[in-house]
């Protein structure tokens, strides 16, 4: 009979998690230390307003963003019924907001990924 283990990976990173709050938050404490700097350095940039930084922070903790190449992402609406492509390179994002040209939560959280 073979059974296998389950191990909980860091959605940041892709290692192995241990420590019950780690697994509990998705990523181990030095992702998530990054990405609340990165998060706070996307905050300082008078881009996005902080509703959007408190949406995208939400999209990376949830881990309802996926990197598909270097700085192309697919982040899930806030419906959860739709995926978009944000391009971080380009800073563009496929939503309705991003296709009128405006920044997005998907685009500060593709950001907030990257400089992680």
């Amino acid at each position: 009979m073979a059974t296998s283990i389950a191990t909980a990976k860091c959605t940041r990173c892709g290692r192995a998690l241990r420590s019950a709050t780690s697994i509990a938050a998705g990523m181990g404490r030095t992702c998530k230390a990054k990405v609340a700097a990165a998060a706070a350095k996307c905050a300082a940039a008078t881009v996005y307003k902080p509703a959007q930084i408190a949406k995208a922070a939400e999209l990376v903790e949830l881990a309802a963003i996926v990197r598909v190449r270097f700085a192309v992402f697919t982040p899930v609406s806030s419906r959860g019924d739709d995926l978009y492509m944000v391009n971080a390179a380009t800073r563009t994002c496929s939503c309705p907001a991003g296709e009128k040209g405006l920044a997005c939560y998907h685009l500060a959280a593709a950001e907030i990924l990257t400089a992680a």
